[in-house]
């Protein structure tokens, strides 16, 4: 919990959504991102990152989101 949590974050999302069955619709995912206690600590080269999957069951006003991340490390839901 909070493991890459410091003063400055970067981080990037990309997402594949495709239909499911009614309001059931499916992601591949992969994010990627870093940390850093000061802006000198920044490196291009720096970065953790994972494949993901999940559901959305889409509602009228909001979405219910389930995702599985998968690392070298752990796999978190």
């Amino acid at each position: 919990m909070d493991r890459f949590v410091d003063n400055g974050m970067m981080l990037v999302n990309f997402e594949l959504r495709f239909p499911g069955y009614r309001r059931l619709q499916g992601v591949f995912g992969y994010d990627a991102g870093q940390v850093w206690h000061t802006p000198d600590q920044w490196r291009a080269n720096g970065f953790h990152s994972n494949p993901d999957i999940g559901l959305r069951f889409v509602m009228e006003t909001f979405v219910v989101r389930l995702d599985v991340g998968m690392s070298s490390e752990n796999t978190g839901l």
